[in-house]
Formats: C-alpha cells, sequence, structure tokens
C-alpha cells in the first residue's frame, strides 16, 4: 500500500519496495501512517538522527484522500514526533515546481536552507527546507483538520 502510493506521489523517483523495506526496519518506530479499515491513506517517513536534526524522508497521501488536509496533519504528527525524539530542527526536501507542497511546509513554517540542482541527479533539483522546533510554534491538534482518528503512530505498515 505505501508502495503505491510513493508511487502516484513521487513517479519514478519513488523509493523501490526493498528501499521502503530498510527505511522502515532503521526508522519504522517513528513513521506516522493515516489509515482507515481497508487501506493506508498516507504517510509521513520520519528520520531522527544522532544531531538532533530529523528528516521528513517522504509524506505522501492517496491520490484519492488529497484536497482534505490530510497531508497537513500528517506533517503536525511528525514534527511533534520529531519534539518528542528530543530533535532541535526538521528537514525536508521538495521540488522547486511543487508548488503545493511548497506551500504546505513555508505555512508550517519550514524554511529554505539550500538548493541543489542535481540532488536525485542530473536534472532533479531540490530545496532543502528546515523547521526549527520549540521555537513557539504549537504541536497538532486534531481540531486543526478535523477529527483524523485514524490518524495512527507507529503502526506496521506493509511497504
Amino acid at each position: 500500500m505505501m508502495a503505491r502510493i510513493e508511487q502516484e506521489s513521487f513517479g519514478e523517483l519513488a523509493y523501490p519496495i526493498f528501499v521502503l523495506r530498510q527505511l522502515f526496519d532503521l526508522h519504522g518506530r517513528h513513521w506516522i501512517v493515516a489509515y482507515d479499515s481497508s487501506s493506508i491513506q498516507g504517510y509521513a517517513m520520519v528520520c531522527v538522527d544522532s544531531d538532533y536534526c530529523a528528516w521528513i524522508l517522504g509524506l505522501g497521501v492517496s491520490l484519492l484522500c488529497r484536497g482534505r488536509g490530510l497531508g497537513r496533519g500528517l506533517l503536525g504528527r511528525a514534527m511533534d514526533q520529531c519534539r518528542r525524539c528530543g530533535a532541535e530542527r526538521v528537514r525536508i526536501t521538495v521540488r522547486p515546481d511543487n508548488a503545493i507542497a511548497a506551500q504546505l511546509y513555508r505555512s508550517a513554517g519550514f524554511i529554505r536552507i539550500d538548493y541543489e540542482e542535481n540532488y536525485f541527479g542530473a536534472g532533479n533539483p531540490r530545496e532543502v527546507l528546515e523547521h526549527t522546533l520549540g521555537n513557539g510554534v504549537r504541536p497538532w491538534t486534531r481540531a486543526d483538520t478535523g477529527d483524523h482518528q485514524w490518524i495512527k503512530q507507529s503502526g506496521r505498515p506493509q511497504p
């Protein structure tokens, strides 16, 4: 299920299923997964490293669930997870032409700290964004995007 959403979200640059599996083995306890009774609807792959910096390695929402605030909810929960793990800052990359994702991240307090023209190889540029935690931004609550009771944390999704 996650592999399908990854493909929908990132196309040819989607993580292959074996990479998703390895990332899950290493960092799955930090991932945030949204699902209903029958399927995964979105995810945020959180990685917290030892220098108090966390990365959101991927944030994807199923095509059928877009436009409902799920991405914002997942991002908020992911940032809360980073805080709980002691991270002082969170980073994420975004394609410069992905205006919807870039606006979501900027509205959550992320700022551009770097740009790499060939981040994922020739012709695949990325902006590197960072959000400093603990700077007065309150944690996400269910009231922010409706009552998404199906947003779960640290579940065991199938890649």
